[in-house]
């Protein structure tokens, strides 16, 4: 994975979510984050958005608590080389309370 950056998606604005830190919203799943970022064909990760590999992402999932609660399959299409995955955790594991 390169290129990591947030990912703003527009579900954000609805009454669903509330902002309680930048890019970091409580919904009725927990805390939601929504990230882009690159794959590294060259490390074995996938060629497109749309066949995203296992590796790297298990390793964030394990590390953070995590799950991957969005896949954006509109927006992660094989002719895009972003891909948007949202990340959802609760407080006492994703912040260790």
């Amino acid at each position: 994975m390169k290129n990591i950056r947030n990912y703003s998606a527009e579900k954000y604005r609805t009454s669903s979510y509330q902002a309680v830190e930048p890019d970091i919203y409580q919904c009725a799943e927990g805390f939601v984050t929504s990230l882009c970022f690159e794959q590294e064909p060259e490390l074995g990760e996938g060629t497109s958005s749309a066949e995203l590999s296992q590796y790297p992402l298990e390793d964030v999932l394990d590390r953070y608590y995590v799950s991957v609660s969005d896949f954006y399959d509109e927006l992660n299409t094989p002719d895009s080389r972003d891909c948007r995955l949202e990340f959802c955790g609760t407080a006492s594991k994703t912040f260790g309370s």
